[in-house]
C-alpha cells in the first residue's frame, strides 16, 4: 500500500482549483460545441489532478532510522546547498532546493520512521 506525506494548504487549494476550473472549462465548451476544447480540458483537468495527488508518494529508501542516517541526510544537504526548513529530531526534515532556469525549486522531506527512512520530492509550494 502506498503512503502518502499530508498535503501543505497551498497544494491542497490547487489540488482543488485546478482540476475544478479545468471541468468548468470543459463543460463551457461543451455548451458552445467545441468538443475538442472540451475533451483536452477534461483530459488535462484529469492529469493534474493525478499529478497533484502523484507528488505526494513517499518512498521507502530501505535504510534502517539510525542517528548516522539522520546526519548523513543533515550532510548531504548542506554539501548540495539546500536550506533547511524544518527539523525534528529522528522524525522529520524537510529542506528546499534553489529555484533555477530548469526548475522552480523542490520541497524535500525525509522522514524517520520504525519501517524505515521515507523520502518525497515535489514542486516547491
Amino acid at each position: 500500500m502506498k503512503k502518502y506525506i499530508s498535503p501543505t494548504t497551498n497544494e491542497s487549494l490547487v489540488r482543488f482549483l485546478v482540476p475544478a476550473s479545468g471541468l468548468l472549462a470543459s463543460v463551457y465548451f461543451l455548451l458552445s460545441a467545441s468538443y475538442l476544447l472540451s475533451l483536452s480540458s477534461l483530459l488535462i483537468s484529469v492529469v493534474c489532478f493525478w499529478k497533484s495527488k502523484h507528488n505526494l508518494i513517499l518512498r521507502n529508501t530501505r535504510y534502517p532510522p539510525s542517528e548516522t542516517n539522520f546526519h548523513n541526510c543533515k550532510n548531504a544537504a548542506i554539501i548540495y546547498g539546500w536550506h533547511t526548513v524544518s527539523e525534528i529530531d529522528m522524525v522529520k526534515l524537510e529542506f528546499e532546493t534553489n529555484a533555477s532556469l530548469s526548475n522552480w525549486g523542490e520541497l524535500i522531506t525525509v522522514l524517520f520512521t520504525s519501517s524505515g527512512i521515507l523520502v518525497n520530492s515535489r514542486p516547491s509550494p
